[in-house]
C-alpha cells in the first residue's frame, strides 16, 4: 500500500488591497465585498478574509501616509487605487470607469502602467495627479486627472509584480468645481463596480459578489411615506439623507413604527455629526428593510452606548432660527406656582416659581424652555413691579421661590424694571427666600444696588467642554465664577448648580478641576448650596430637540426611563454625583447639598442620607437657608 504523503497546511489567500481618497467613494466597496470597520485612527481601515480597504482622505501626502504602515506589516496579492477623477474630454460620460494607462504627477515625466488583467474589460486613459482640484476647462487630449494616483503607485510599487498594481476611476466631472452628491458617487460605484472586480476575482483571490440590481416586491405604502415626508424631523435632514431615505421607501415596505425610529435616528446622527444616514444606508446589507433598518440601529445604539467624544467638536445652535426679539408688553401677570418639573415620582423640594420673563435668549441645547415658548419672542412685564405688589402670601410662612425656570433671572439685567421690582418684593416680605439663578454675568446693577439678605444669587455651572458646545451665548466658566464672587464679596450669599453634569469622554477629570476651582475662589460661609443634576428629558422635549437643526451631543447618552423621565441610567448617576459629592468634602457640613429632580434611591448612596419625603427635604432646606441669611449681611447699603 503505498503510503499518502501528509498534507501540508495551506497558505490562506493574500488579500487584495484597496485604497480610497473619500469615504464616500469606499461605501460601495465595503457594502459589496462585505468589509467591517477595524480602525479608526489614524486612518479608517475596512476589512475582511479577502479584501482591506484604507481610505486616506486626499492628497499626495494622506495617501503615503496611510499606506506605509499596511505595506509594512502586511502582505497582499494586488493594489488598486479606486474612486472618483475628472476628464478633459466631455466625450467621456459621467459615471463611465477608466483604467490609468500611466501616471504622472503635473511636473514629472509619465510613468507607464503594465497592462493588468482589468486592462482587457476597461478602456484606459492616461491619468494625471495635480496637487489641488481640478477646475478646467476640458481640452484635448483625454486624460483622467485625480489626486492620489501618483503617490499611490509610487507607494506601492516596491511591493507586486508591475501587473498587479492597477488605478480605476470613476469619472465623476470634466473638470467643473460642482462636486456630485455622495448619493451620486455610490450609484455611480454600485454600477460599475461587478464590471472590473469580476475580472480581477481570478487573479487576485477576490471573491465578490455585487448586489442585484432586481427590483424590491415591496415598498413603503404610500400613505406611510407621505406622513414621513410630513413629519418635522425629515425636513431638517440634508439632502442626501432625504433622497437616501426617498431611495430606501422604493425598497422596502417599512411600517410607521420603524420609519420614526429611522427619522430619530437620522436627526440624532446629523447633530452628532456622525456618519450620516445616508451612509450608513449605502452600506447596509442589500437584504430585507429590517435588515437595513437593524444596520442603522446597531451603529447608533453603538454611539449611544459610548460616552460622546467632544474632541474637535464644535456645537451650534439652530442657525434657521430668527433672533429672538424682547418684548415688554402691559398686563401680564407673574406666573407663580409650583416648579413646573415637580415630580411626585423624584425627591423634590417644593419650590415655588416666580415667572416675571417669558423665554431666554441663551441656546443651551438640551434646555426645555424652548419645548414651552415662543421660538422668536421673550417676553417681558412692563407692569411687574404693580403685578408683584399685588401678589398675595402668607406672610408667616416661609417660602423658597426662583426666578430662573421660565428664562435667566440676571440675564435682561433690570430691563423693564425686573430687579428693581424682585429686590423690593424681597424686602416687602423678609421670610421669603428669593433666589436668582443664571448663567449670566451681567451683574452691573446688583453691583451697585443694595441686595436684600433673603435674595441669593446662584450660578449654574459646567465644565468648559460643555459650555463651548452645548451652552450657546451663556457667560464663560471664568465669566460666571468672577461675577458669583463680585456678589459674594458684596456679602450676598451665592449658590452653585452643577446641573447638568454630563457623561462624556474625559469628564470626570474635567469635573474635577472645576470642583477644585470652585472650593479654592469661595468660602463654604459665603455659599448657601450646591445642587447637583443631569441631563434629564421629558418625551416632549427630545421631540423638540430632534425637531431643532442644531450641532449637538446632548442626546448621544443611553435614555434610561427614570421615574417617568429619559435620563442616564441610576448607576451612571450615582458614579457622577458621589464624585461631585466626595469633591466637595470639606464644605459637607456647611453647605446645603441636594439633588435635583433626582431617584430618592439615590440620596443615601450619594449623600449618606435621604429624606422620608419631599416635604421634609423642603422643610432642611429652609431651615438651612434661614440660618445662613440670618449669619450673612449683606454690604454696600440696607436691605
Amino acid at each position: 500500500m503505498t503510503p499518502v504523503p501528509p498534507q501540508l497546511p495551506t497558505a490562506p489567500p493574500r488579500p487584495v488591497l484597496f485604497h480610497v481618497a473619500h469615504h464616500k467613494e469606499a461605501l460601495a466597496l465595503i457594502d459589496v465585498l462585505g468589509l467591517r470597520q477595524h480602525e479608526t485612527q489614524p486612518h479608517r481601515v475596512f476589512r475582511s478574509d479577502r479584501a482591506v480597504l484604507v481610505v486616506s482622505g486626499p492628497g499626495a501626502d494622506n495617501t503615503r501616509a496611510a499606506l506605509a504602515p499596511l505595506l509594512q506589516r502586511e502582505s497582499f496579492s494586488a493594489a488598486v487605487n479606486a474612486g472618483c477623477a475628472a476628464c478633459t474630454d466631455t466625450g467621456v460620460p459621467l459615471g463611465s470607469v477608466r483604467i490609468a494607462a500611466s501616471v504622472q504627477c503635473d511636473d514629472n515625466d509619465a510613468q507607464p502602467l503594465c497592462p493588468t488583467p482589468l486592462a482587457l474589460a476597461l478602456p484606459a486613459l492616461p491619468l494625471v495627479t495635480v496637487r489641488a482640484p481640478f477646475t478646467g476647462p476640458p481640452s484635448p487630449p483625454a486624460r483622467l486627472i485625480d489626486m492620489e494616483g501618483d503617490a499611490f503607485v509610487a507607494a506601492v510599487q516596491g511591493h507586486f509584480a508591475p501587473e498587479h498594481i492597477a488605478v480605476i476611476k470613476v469619472v465623476s466631472d470634466w473638470g467643473s468645481d460642482a462636486i456630485p452628491s455622495r448619493q451620486q458617487v455610490v450609484q455611480w460605484m454600485r454600477a460599475e463596480l461587478p464590471k472590473w472586480l469580476s475580472a480581477i476575482a481570478p487573479h487576485a483571490n477576490l471573491s465578490a459578489h455585487a448586489p442585484s440590481d432586481a427590483p424590491h416586491s415591496h415598498t413603503t405604502r404610500p400613505a406611510v411615506w407621505q406622513q414621513v415626508q410630513q413629519n418635522p424631523i425629515f425636513g431638517i435632514l440634508s439632502e442626501d439623507d432625504r433622497t437616501a431615505l426617498a431611495q430606501l421607501a422604493t425598497q422596502h415596505r417599512l411600517s410607521h413604527s420603524l420609519w420614526q425610529q429611522l427619522l430619530d435616528m437620522a436627526a440624532d446622527l446629523q447633530a452628532w455629526r456622525e456618519t450620516p444616514v445616508a451612509d450608513l444606508l449605502a452600506a447596509a446589507p442589500n437584504a430585507s428593510g429590517k435588515a437595513v433598518f437593524s444596520h442603522v440601529q446597531r451603529h447608533w445604539t453603538a454611539l449611544k452606548e459610548t460616552p460622546a467624544d467632544y474632541t474637535g467638536f464644535t456645537g451650534a445652535p439652530n442657525a434657521a432660527s430668527p433672533p429672538r426679539r424682547i418684548v415688554v408688553r402691559p398686563g401680564t401677570r407673574p406666573g407663580f406656582g409650583d416648579c413646573p418639573v415637580a415630580s411626585p415620582k423624584t425627591r423634590c423640594c417644593n419650590l415655588q416659581t416666580l415667572d416675571v420673563a417669558e423665554g431666554c435668549a441663551f441656546r443651551c441645547s438640551y434646555c426645555a424652555i424652548q419645548a414651552f415658548y415662543e421660538p422668536d419672542e421673550i417676553a417681558l412685564n412692563s407692569d411687574v413691579a404693580q403685578a408683584l405688589d399685588d401678589l398675595e402670601l402668607d406672610k408667616d410662612v416661609v417660602h423658597h421661590i426662583g426666578t430662573g425656570q421660565a428664562s435667566d433671572s440676571l440675564l435682561f439685567g433690570n430691563r423693564a424694571g425686573l430687579l428693581e421690582a424682585l429686590m423690593h418684593f424681597a424686602r416687602r416680605h423678609p421670610k421669603v427666600i428669593l433666589e436668582l439663578k443664571t448663567k449670566s454675568d451681567n451683574i452691573g446693577w446688583l453691583r451697585d444696588n443694595p441686595i436684600p439678605a433673603n435674595v441669593l444669587c446662584t450660578w449654574t455651572l459646567n465644565t468648559p467642554t460643555i459650555i463651548n458646545a452645548e451652552e450657546h451665548g451663556t457667560a464663560r466658566l471664568d465669566q460666571r465664577l468672577q461675577a458669583a464672587r463680585d456678589i459674594a464679596d458684596k456679602g450676598a450669599l451665592v449658590g452653585f448648580h452643577f446641573h447638568p453634569i454630563v457623561d462624556y469622554r474625559g469628564s470626570e477629570a474635567e469635573y474635577a478641576d472645576l470642583y477644585r476651582r470652585v472650593l479654592a475662589t469661595f468660602a463654604p460661609d459665603e455659599v448657601a448650596l450646591v445642587s447637583l443634576g443631569t441631563l434629564t428629558f421629558t418625551k416632549a422635549v427630545v421631540r423638540q430637540l430632534r425637531r431643532t437643526p442644531m450641532r449637538s451631543r446632548v442626546l448621544q447618552m443611553p435614555l434610561h426611563d427614570i421615574a417617568g423621565r429619559l435620563s442616564y441610567s441610576l448607576d451612571t448617576k450615582r458614579r457622577m454625583f458621589r464624585h461631585a459629592y466626595q469633591s466637595f468634602a470639606p464644605w459637607h457640613d456647611r453647605v446645603f447639598f441636594y439633588m435635583c429632580m433626582e431617584d430618592a434611591s439615590l440620596w443615601p448612596e450619594v449623600f449618606g442620607f435621604s429624606y422620608p419625603d419631599n416635604d421634609a427635604f423642603e422643610a432642611a432646606m429652609k431651615a438651612h437657608y434661614t440660618a445662613a441669611i440670618a449669619r450673612r449681611q449683606p454690604r454696600g447699603g440696607t436691605p
